[in-house]
């Protein structure tokens, strides 16, 4: 089977819990044309900064595994979308600072993580009933 995107939606109150999902989905990755990684982090419902949950040491074996797909498969990037707009103490450009430097520096070092900011996007899988 051939993959060449993949997509993660997370609220930012479940980053904590699912890093190590993550690298494990991407450890089975064989597809030569797989190209992009996707992590939509939609908003909180909790007051909770995303900052002291996506800690450093679960994300390494991600970032680890990023880098490894990025070697065998040429164009590869991973890019986070969401709508940081400050919102319970969390902003685009926090979040942003801290996956470059704390989450995933060998990734973003080798400049293949990107961000994209987008405006009031919501979970659309939730608003269709599938979680």
């Amino acid at each position: 089977m051939v993959l060449k995107r993949l997509e993660f939606t997370l609220e930012v109150d479940s980053v904590l819990q699912v890093h190590e999902m993550i690298r494990q989905t991407l450890r089975t990755i064989t597809s030569p044309l797989f190209n992009e990684l996707v992590i939509w982090i939609l908003r909180s419902s909790y007051p909770l900064s995303l900052l002291s949950t996506m800690n450093a040491g679960g994300w390494r074996g991600v970032d680890a595994s990023l880098n490894t797909l990025a070697e065998r498969n040429p164009g590869f990037g991973v890019t986070f979308r969401g709508d940081f707009n400050g919102e319970f103490g969390v902003d685009f450009g926090a979040v942003r600072r801290h996956i470059e430097r704390d989450s995933l520096p060998l990734a973003s070092l080798k400049g293949f993580v990107r961000f994209e900011l987008v405006p009031n996007v919501e979970n659309r899988f939730q608003k269709m009933g599938v979680l």
